[in-house]
């Protein structure tokens, strides 16, 4: 008998071969017609599919969203191997990925209405009041439809961003005025501060008709620390990966993590915070005693329109909850969006010195020097529109979008998706496809000078798409338009930008943070500012 390791391996596998050779010869026939057959099935339900790697067990493609650099990065070497639409199986849940502006404009053509939901998140919804109360969050339905037709009929029409254009200048104004201190003393300016208080500030005034940041006010120093956290918050639970939302059978593991019970105490502060700025329930007493008319005595601003706006029902008002989250979702959308958005413009301009003299001549030329630049004089000034496109081509805070999902099985060109497909626009390949722009990694504004029908807005050209698109759109999209416009106009006017140390402009570190739900810079801009004419011409 051979007692070798060898020879007992041996041994049993002949045992094994007799025995099944005795009993079991069409079974293992069977086991390889079995095995032939399911492969074959897996495989005809995969041509039905787009191309993509072939997914893992449980986590299915999530190492294909791994990269150094960030998701979209890692995103675009995918599509750089399978093609403009890839699926993926992200956990349990299926999901298609656009690259291109051809495959964008099918889906918007053909799909928009096939995609009109959002997926669930676990610390998603812990960013506002419990279950569904936001219109980014809701899904398709009458709910979603009148929050929609609030925002866009009430908040962002061209009456209401009129009506608050006045405090949106002063705003800029005290932001001119608070670098052109720091200018006279000789400090170097952290521009991201200076736009974070400013956007924040124009966000309050139009939503609660209030400031929440006043210099040397230290009672409002507080309350601008207290929301800005409150935001930067959210933002970061939003983007923050969790197994339970992409494989549900283990939601259990992210319940019992401590970035769970960070985000139910950041909710319980949200509402708290939100419950305090908007003196909901004195307002609603208000209202109540006279339901057919606010007060004259309180502001008009947008709680004062959720609180008279009726619900999906029509039979009664809004409830907290959904004023609650609303509110967060204004302030969450509409502050460090575009500050980011205009902190990168900056970076770009302070790297490209001739860049940044093109658009102060343009603004010198049409505005003057005695003057600061107001919103009428944007029509008129076509290199600094083509300027801050090429902002929201190069750096849109969301390079992947928001997702959508599908409700039921759907037809995508050739392909069959099932329920429940996510689909991802990688907003960042598409707005630096070299077949769409020479040149993509360049920042050039000149290019949509002479393509000025292609617009961040609800359009036909699919090549710039930083506010999504149908009726999924972002509904803020003038607002933020005009704020990004607005503010970068202002600083160019009223400054000249430069690097510390008369560093060299091209040695500007242009790193991003690549984790982050905003694609923000990795560190602030540092700067030095020098007042330009209009500075000694005008009252600030």
């Amino acid at each position: 008998m051979d007692t070798s390791r060898e020879g007992f391996w041996l041994l049993n596998l002949q045992s094994w071969w007799t025995h099944f050779g005795r009993f079991g010869i069409s079974t293992l026939a069977a086991a390889i017609l079995v095995s032939i057959f399911v492969h074959k099935i897996i495989g005809f339900r995969r041509k039905s599919l787009p191309p993509g790697p072939w997914p893992l067990p449980i986590v299915g493609n999530f190492l294909s969203l791994h990269d150094k650099l960030g998701p979209y990065i890692a995103l675009d070497k995918v599509a750089a191997k399978y093609g403009d639409l890839v699926y993926l199986r992200l956990g349990s849940f299926p999901c298609v990925v656009v690259s291109s502006a051809d495959v964008a404009r099918q889906v918007a053509k053909n799909n928009d209405q096939d995609f009109l939901c959002r997926p669930e998140g676990i610390l998603i919804e812990k960013t506002g009041p419990d279950g569904f109360k936001t219109m980014s969050s809701l899904p398709y339905g009458d709910a979603w439809r009148n929050l929609r037709k609030i925002c866009t009929v009430e908040l962002f029409t061209k009456r209401r961003l009129a009506f608050f254009e006045q405090g949106r200048a002063e705003e800029l104004r005290e932001m001119l005025k608070d670098i052109q201190k720091e200018a006279a003393r000789g400090l170097i300016v952290n521009l991201r501060d200076k736009l974070g208080i400013s956007t924040l500030n124009i966000m309050t005034r139009m939503l609660l008709n209030k400031r929440v940041f006043v210099t040397g006010d230290e009672e409002h120093q507080r309350e601008f620390h207290l929301v800005h956290n409150m935001i930067s918050t959210a933002l970061e639970l939003s983007g923050t990966f969790v197994i339970g939302d992409f494989v549900p059978y283990l939601t259990f593991i992210t319940k019992m993590q401590s970035v769970y019970k960070r985000a139910e105490r950041h909710q319980e502060m949200s509402i708290a915070i939100c419950h305090k700025f908007t003196r909901l329930d004195e307002r609603r007493r208000a209202l109540e005693l006279n339901p057919d008319k606010i007060p004259d005595d309180f502001p008009k601003d947008f709680v004062d329109v959720l609180l008279s706006s009726k619900s999906a029902d029509g039979k009664g008002r809004l409830d907290d909850d959904t004023i609650i989250g609303m509110m967060l979702e204004m302030l969450i959308a509409g502050t460090d969006t575009s500050a980011t958005v205009i902190e990168w413009g900056m970076a770009e301009l302070v790297r490209n010195p001739n860049i940044l003299k093109r658009a102060q001549k343009e603004l010198d030329s049409v505005v003057g020097t005695d003057r600061l630049v107001e919103e009428s004089d944007l029509p008129n000034l076509p290199y600094l529109q083509a300027l801050v496109k090429e902002c929201f081509r190069l750096h849109a805070p969301g390079p992947l979008g928001v997702p959508r999902k599908s409700v039921a099985p759907l037809k995508l060109g050739e392909y069959t998706l099932p329920a429940n497909t996510r689909l991802i626009f990688n907003l960042a390949t598409i707005h630096r496809d070299s077949r769409v722009y020479e040149s993509p990694l360049k920042f050039d504004p000149e290019r949509f000078l002479k393509n000025p029908d292609i617009n961040v807005g609800p359009n036909e050209h699919f090549e710039l798409l930083p506010f999504g698109f149908g009726r999924r759109s972002c509904p803020g999209q003038p607002l933020a338009s005009t704020v990004v416009l607005m503010t970068i106009a202002n600083l160019c006017q009223a400054f000249s930008w430069a690097l510390p140390e008369d560093q060299d402009p091209h040695t500007l570190d242009m790193s991003e943070d690549p984790f982050g739900l905003v694609l923000t810079r990795k560190n602030p801009l540092m700067v030095v500012a020098k007042p330009r004419k209009v500075m000694s011409s005008v009252t600030i």
